[in-house]
């Protein structure tokens, strides 16, 4: 159970994440990561990581103060009253909460929020991935797999991942007929070719397609071929598409506890 109160923090962060991380601030490609994690079943840690300008340590040890920015005023770049962080650090304390950061100037800033929550009966079933076999394919047009990476591994699947051309070089086609090779590249007519490619060398492999297009036709495109949209991509569509795909069977909800009634005196 977590309260509304609390989202307004963790959204807090990733707006200064994309904010600083633009591309007219860095020279690379922006990318900006968040990864949701329950701990030991009583907290929630929201992970918010970006490659974009950073901090030096002078700037993030007085960070939580008010009107503390990430820039000097002769060098700012991006405007702002300094005083989201410090509001942020403050709300999460009086809900018991967390804020740690780390950056470094010129590297990027990595964000993570800690929130106690309240156990709730759950009544919705679970899709295990475990022992899930995984390719996962990108080319230059793709950041790498880096926080889904994380994600398979939590979920006990097989994970691979090549970064690899329109003629699939370096790639080890998988031996495992249930493998689903996922197609990490924004250009449709190169996934088209390594499904093509891959459907003509390996048989009964399962496909999970991207699409920046806001208009494609999105969910199971034939038996053996999802797509998802992207900016951003979804762990939850990526689930949602491997259990669809492999016809996984939900894991059973957790049975209910029994209720005592108390017996009533005559």
């Amino acid at each position: 159970s977590l309260k509304v109160g609390y989202l307004g923090q963790p959204l807090n962060v990733l707006s200064n994440a994309i904010k600083f991380s633009a591309s007219d601030l860095i020279s690379r490609c922006p990318e900006v990561y968040v990864h949701i994690e329950h701990i030991h079943g009583t907290h929630l840690q929201v992970t918010v990581e970006d490659n974009g300008i950073g901090m030096p340590t002078s700037v993030t040890d007085n960070l939580f103060k008010p009107f503390m920015q990430g820039e000097t005023s002769t060098t700012r770049r991006v405007d702002g009253t300094g005083l989201g962080l410090a509001i942020t650090s403050n709300l999460l304390q009086l809900m018991n909460g967390d804020i740690a950061i780390k950056s470094a100037a010129g590297v990027g800033t990595t964000v993570a929020i800690t929130l106690k929550l309240k156990t709730v009966e759950k009544t919705n079933a679970l899709t295990s991935l475990a022992n899930q076999k995984v390719v996962w394919l990108t080319d230059d047009s793709f950041s790498p797999p880096r926080h889904f990476q994380k994600f398979f591994a939590k979920s006990h699947a097989q994970f691979h991942w090549y970064k690899t051309d329109k003629d699939l070089k370096g790639v080890r086609l998988p031996a495992a007929k249930d493998t689903t090779v996922v197609m990490g590249s924004d250009n449709c007519d190169v996934s088209k070719g390594w499904r093509d490619a891959l459907r003509s060398q390996c048989k009964k492999l399962k496909f999970i397609l991207f699409s920046l297009d806001r208009g494609a036709r999105l969910g199971l495109l034939e038996p053996d071929s999802y797509r998802i949209q992207t900016s951003p991509v979804l762990i939850s569509q990526i689930h949602k598409a491997l259990a669809t795909l492999n016809g996984v069977a939900p894991l059973a909800a957790p049975p209910r506890r029994a209720v005592k009634k108390s017996k009533r005196r005559s």
